[in-house]
């Protein structure tokens, strides 16, 4: 999970116009910073303690990024306990990059804003809510489109031989009923042997840092969804406070539903590949070593919402999907490219090919099989928004002039619209 710096370890490596890192730093940041945002209090000191482990094993190698003091130097410096005493994660003196991984770790990596863009914060605070978080029209599209883009990420990993398995209906229904039960029913404790169970894994789940989100990665840029949005409404209204009460829990469930559908299918691959890892001999994993591997697989199965830089709140700031796409996109090239698991890699771009195909197909089927009932010349299925000939995966036929159709899977309609551009001339 950690790797230390290597080549030119704690120096900038520099070329004409650009400042680089070590690639092994962004890898720990992003380790980091995803278990630490995710995991309770005690998995936390239990990450950093292992974290401890790697650079006690190597002090000289890791001095010229971090070092572990029993008080405090800086204000953002990580603090755990190690048998019973009160330690410190400490960047190194100058090292800029270490300083802001540590701020990231610790979650402190908020930028102070004002003017301009304090402004522009409170504007997305409103468009975020009104149109992501607590919107039907965002949940609905949004829930078999993260399906479509999981069956696709799944072929990049170990997991492609437990695709069926992860993503049939059985499963897909009882993850959905574990996330139901504790996110939308709140209930946390249950007499009941199933629903404890249910709970059990989902706490699990939670812990290993396989839980990631786009509405609760938007919420946390202005310190959670309602919260100081709604102290200010229900102190300016009086009596009317409980009002607002009412309506922040009635639209706290959207926003909750939409939580529940953005992880259903991650927690079922962390279901099934946290048992598989564990007792297929071909993988031979310890019960920790299941849990992470599940874990990383389970973000990664859409866009992984746990990466994020150091100045990620500004660029939001500017636009609200910023980071969003930044990862959508990079997390497409590495499956494609980048791919440390080559059999993967291999699976993922024959998937491609076949989308490439099936667009054209699809295309050459629609243009086929359809009318042109306005005699401009251009047949019905060309004459369609281009929104909806680029966004979604539609039949070739229509059912009282509509076509059925899908939302094409995040990241990957890209390829779907290109092939068809490239392919088609129009």
């Amino acid at each position: 999970m950690f790797e230390k710096p290597t080549g030119n370890v704690g120096k900038l490596m520099t070329r004409k116009g650009s400042t680089e890192f070590p690639g092994a730093v962004h890898v720990l940041q992003n380790h980091l910073a995803a278990g630490y945002t995710a995991a309770s209090a005690a998995a936390r000191n239990q990450m950093m303690n292992k974290f401890a482990d790697v650079i006690y094993k190597d002090i000289k190698g890791w001095a010229p990024w971090f070092y572990i003091k029993d008080e405090r130097v800086h204000e953002n410096d990580v603090g755990f306990v190690r048998n019973g005493k009160p330690l410190y994660i400490v960047p190194a003196e100058g090292n800029l990059r270490a300083a802001s991984i540590v701020k990231v770790i610790a979650g402190k990596d908020t930028q102070e804003l004002s003017g301009p863009l304090k402004i522009m914060r409170a504007i997305n605070s409103w468009v975020r809510w009104s149109n992501v978080s607590a919107s039907p029209a965002f949940l609905i599209p949004n829930t078999p489109r993260d399906y479509i883009t999981a069956v696709y990420n799944l072929q990049a990993s170990e997991a492609k031989d437990y695709a069926k398995e992860i993503a049939s209906w059985s499963n897909y229904k009882e993850s959905f009923k574990a996330l139901k039960l504790v996110y939308l029913k709140g209930v946390r404790e249950s007499a009941d042997p199933i629903e404890q169970a249910q709970i059990a894994l989902v706490e699990d789940f939670e812990k290993s840092g396989a839980k990631t989100s786009f509405v609760e990665a938007l919420r946390a840029m202005d310190g959670d969804s309602w919260s100081s949005f709604e102290a200010r409404v229900g102190r300016s209204q009086g009596k009317a406070g409980a009002v607002v009460e009412y309506g922040r829990d009635q639209l706290e469930r959207i926003e909750n539903l939409n939580i529940v559908l953005e992880n259903v299918m991650r927690l079922s691959a962390y279901k099934v590949m946290r048992e598989k890892f564990q007792t297929e001999k071909r993988f031979k994993m310890s019960e920790q070593e299941a849990k992470e591997r599940a874990a990383e697989i389970s973000r990664n199965l859409t866009t992984n919402f746990t990466r994020r830089g150091a100045h990620i709140d500004a660029m939001n700031t500017w636009w609200l999907f910023y980071n969003a796409t930044v990862q959508g996109n990079w997390q497409v090239i590495q499956n494609l490219f980048l791919n440390p698991n080559k059999a993967g890699q291999k699976r993922l771009q024959k998937a491609v090919v076949g989308t490439i195909l099936f667009a054209f197909m699809i295309d050459q089927l629609g243009r086929a099989l359809s009318d042109d009932d306005d005699d401009d010349g251009v047949s019905n299925w060309d004459s369609r928004m281009d929104h909806e000939k680029d966004r979604k995966i539609s039949a070739p036929f229509d059912i009282g002039g509509v076509y059925p159709s899908l939302p094409s899977p995040w990241v990957f309609w890209q390829i779907f619209y290109s092939s068809k551009r490239i392919l088609i001339i129009e």
